[in-house]
């Protein structure tokens, strides 16, 4: 499987990466090779639908792991003040407060961005608690959850409310100082690779609350290949893939040239809408209506290519409507 394609960052592997945003580190574009291989991967993995993509990228674990538990008891043997903690089904959530206590109102409405990390089923508990360390020293704070199983590739999620490069840069040096806890680490094909940062991976926050960054890179993918599945596309066409791609990445609000981030401009969300939604879901299933609506979104895209440089559009972003369509 191959990683996906970065835009490269002139990044020297020692510099403090403080200054640095996401944008500057994760950019990240996919190419149609690995396109077709995330779709291929849905159906090795015997995918029923494109609701059960998510699953099929979130479980894609050694077979070994899955019936692991992974310890939390560490985190009563932690003297912090200011660190407390809650479980759920599936994840143990920890909370530090550096100066001053927040909400879980407050942490959510502050989330930019996650950061992935998928040890071992062993370094995770022992991963954990140097992260918890590493916050506690730098006097910032954490928010986070780690699973309490090895079922999911998502072991680590560190919620990011404060500065990107900030957090790298403890990250890179509790890899640096502990490098045997990132041996046989695992990685969700979905996640968004940083430039000069091994095994920690980034994900965009949602604009919609409702689903989570792989939920929705999941339902993308699993889209397709709902539609290769009933023979509705053909994915080794490069001109079809290209524009189907573009067009559910766009129901998504997802950057379809820089798969981890969001189209985050209200403008340009409308724009998208006027495009994407004039046809029903059976009509987007329909060859003809199909293409036409490819053209729509092409020329979109084309007309608004400052979204390949990360730069939003205002007021003069085209509007369209039903007679477009």
């Amino acid at each position: 499987m191959e990683k996906l394609a970065l835009n490269p960052v002139e990044i020297a592997s020692n510099e403090i990466l403080s200054e640095k945003t996401p944008e500057q580190l994760c950019q990240t574009e996919l190419s149609l090779t690995q396109i077709r291989s995330f779709v291929n991967f849905c159906e090795e993995k015997e995918c029923k639908n494109e609701y059960g993509a998510y699953e099929v990228f979130i479980t894609d674990v050694p077979e070994q792991d899955k019936e692991k538990a992974i310890d939390a008891t560490f985190l009563e043997k932690t003297n912090i003040e200011g660190l407390s903690h809650f479980s759920d089904r599936s994840f143990e959530h920890i909370r530090y407060f550096a100066k001053e206590e927040k909400s879980d109102d407050e942490i959510s409405s502050s989330i930019y961005g996650r950061l992935y990390i998928s040890p071992s089923v062993e370094n995770t508990p022992v991963l954990m608690q140097k992260i918890v360390e590493q916050h506690y020293k730098n006097n910032r704070d954490l928010a986070c959850k780690f699973s309490r199983t090895g079922a999911r590739n998502d072991r680590i999620v560190i919620y990011l409310t404060e500065d990107f490069g900030d957090e790298i840069d403890m990250m890179k040096e509790i890899r640096k100082d502990s490098p045997e806890l990132f041996t046989s680490c695992n990685k969700n094909k979905l996640w968004c690779n940083i430039e000069g940062v091994d095994d920690i991976y980034f994900g965009a926050e949602p604009p919609n609350k409702a689903f989570s960054y792989g939920e929705d890179r999941a339902r993308i993918i699993g889209e397709i290949f709902s539609l290769k599945k009933e023979n509705l596309v053909d994915i080794d066409n490069d001109n079809e893939l290209d524009g189907l791609f573009k067009l559910e990445c766009l129901k998504r609000e997802v950057n379809p040239f820089n798969f981890g981030f969001y189209i985050n401009d209200d403008t340009i969300s409308s724009a998208a809408d006027d495009v994407l939604y004039g046809y029903s879901d059976e009509e987007f299933r329909q060859e003809e209506e199909y293409l036409e609506s490819k053209a729509l979104v092409d020329d979109w895209l084309e007309k608004n290519a400052r979204l390949s440089d990360g730069s939003w559009l205002g007021d003069d972003v085209p509007k369209f409507n039903s007679d477009d369509l």
